[in-house]
């Protein structure tokens, strides 16, 4: 009820991007997530998003949608991975400018699983935090204008416990178990359909 139901109405709103048969409109969103290295060559190591693809600069920050099917196997989460749970995806939803601040106050990048032994870590992207405060400045003026679907939710701790568990449900259990996975993984020798 919480996932499905509008910030206005109470619930999460999650929906409003998170809908269909994947749980997802394959459409691109200003979230904010915190930005972690660099896109494809943008400037100051930052992640421009979908404005690579379309040279238009409001599609700056904005990025597609995932699907959140089979979504308890695939953290790290964020469009860099910042999120290692899904209780810290939901909880930047709530407040989205909290969890970045929370984000680089433990560590940011170095603070990853992904990042912990690279040396020198630090001093790979130093504009990381100052790149996250423009998304988040992004999505503040996508929502004075009134363009933006994400409004934050106010959920408690058992609300946001309910929707990460809702979220675990979306998740085939075969996908924990290599056996059960083993008529969809290809052979080791087999290059596949595309020579790859």
């Amino acid at each position: 009820e919480l996932f499905f139901t509008s910030v206005n109405d109470g619930g999460a709103g999650c929906a409003n991007c998170h809908n269909g048969p994947i749980f997802s409109d394959s459409q691109h969103h200003v979230v904010a997530f915190p930005q972690v290295g660099p896109g494809k060559g943008d400037a100051n190591a930052d992640d421009f998003g979908r404005e690579r693809e379309t040279n238009l600069s409001d599609d700056r920050y904005r990025f597609r949608t995932p699907s959140l099917l089979n979504i308890a196997q695939t953290a790290p989460y964020g469009h860099a991975g910042a999120y290692q749970t899904l209780d810290e995806v939901v909880r930047h939803y709530t407040n989205p400018e909290q969890a970045v601040q929370n984000f680089f106050r433990d560590g940011g990048l170095c603070g990853t699983p992904q990042f912990e032994a690279v040396a020198n870590c630090g001093n790979l992207y130093p504009n990381n935090a100052p790149n996250s405060e423009l998304a988040l400045d992004k999505l503040d003026d996508e929502r004075r204008r009134g363009v933006s679907r994400f409004q934050s939710a106010r959920l408690n701790n058992v609300e946001v416990q309910q929707i990460v568990t809702f979220l675990e449900a979306l998740t085939d259990p075969c996908t924990a178990d290599r056996n059960c996975l083993a008529p969809w993984i290809p052979d080791n020798q087999d290059e596949g359909p595309d020579g790859q």
